[in-house]
């Protein structure tokens, strides 16, 4: 299992939106994937966040993703 945190600080405007892409590369087999990710976006910041899936390879897979959006007070998130 994969964990990940990714803070936005307090008062910072992120205008780029922020993307997670996971690609699994499965060739045999049924390989599974697990990924969990936290975004933490501080009091009065901003941030969108993109979380885009890909597989490449003929075996078949499976992943079973959480993500996790805190947002602080004043804080607006777009999630896509």
């Amino acid at each position: 299992m994969m964990c990940r945190s990714w803070p936005v600080p307090a008062k910072t405007a992120v205008e780029t939106p922020l993307q997670l892409l996971f690609v699994t590369t499965a060739t045999d087999g049924h390989p599974m994937w697990h990924p969990r990710n936290l975004i933490l976006v501080g009091r009065e910041a901003r941030a969108t966040l993109v979380e885009t899936y890909a597989g490449i390879g003929e075996a078949a897979s499976f992943t079973n993703a959480v993500t996790e959006i805190v947002l602080g007070d004043g804080a607006r998130g777009e999630y896509y």
